[in-house]
């Protein structure tokens, strides 16, 4: 780290510690100095609390992410402010998605979201909880998740999307893998 920038992060494993300290991060997912790809494998609570608003370079950093290992979401985003290209994450390993993008102060909005592979998940309780983000209501297009592949999901999990005006017809079509991903 150079002052309060974040160079690059090197390893990424931080189930429980909270990044509520990052001010600016230039580069996650790939060791500038080395080249190598650091792929993130367990998110979970990775960006819990971390306030992403003002001149961060936040969000061009998380749009490069390489999650193409990552199985486990839960809580990653959980009451972060901000928003990024979500489109290009590999989440064809993920399994868990439980709060992972709940906020009831604050709320991520991963743009492009529409576009991952769900269909390993078998946990998507309150992943968009107190999300406002989501459903539009803070400037934000409503997100788009109905080709979301939830065949392991049979009904809408509890708590889903408490809290939020989101129209159901931009929600997974639960049961379903409209797409038809294996």
């Amino acid at each position: 780290a150079q002052g309060d920038v974040v160079q690059f992060i090197a390893d990424w494993d931080n189930p429980s510690k909270y990044l509520s300290w990052i001010g600016d991060i230039q580069n996650i997912g790939l060791n500038s100095l080395t080249g190598k790809r650091n792929q993130v494998a367990n998110g979970s609570r990775a960006f819990r609390y971390v306030n992403a608003f003002g001149p961060s370079r936040l969000f061009p950093a998380l749009s490069r992410l390489d999650t193409s290992n990552l199985t486990r979401m839960n809580e990653m985003f959980y009451e972060m402010s901000g928003y990024c290209d979500a489109s290009g994450w590999d989440t064809s390993n993920v399994v868990n998605m439980r709060e992972a993008f709940m906020g009831e102060v604050s709320t991520f909005y991963p743009q492009g979201a529409g576009a991952w592979n769900t269909s390993k998940v078998n946990i998507m309780t309150s992943t968009f909880s107190w999300n406002f983000q989501v459903s539009g209501e803070r400037g934000m297009p409503a997100l788009d998740v109905s080709e979301w592949c939830v065949k392991n999901i049979p009904s809408k999990p509890t708590d889903f999307d408490l809290y939020t005006d989101w129209d159901t017809s931009l929600q997974p079509k639960w049961g379903t893998c409209p797409r038809g991903e294996i």
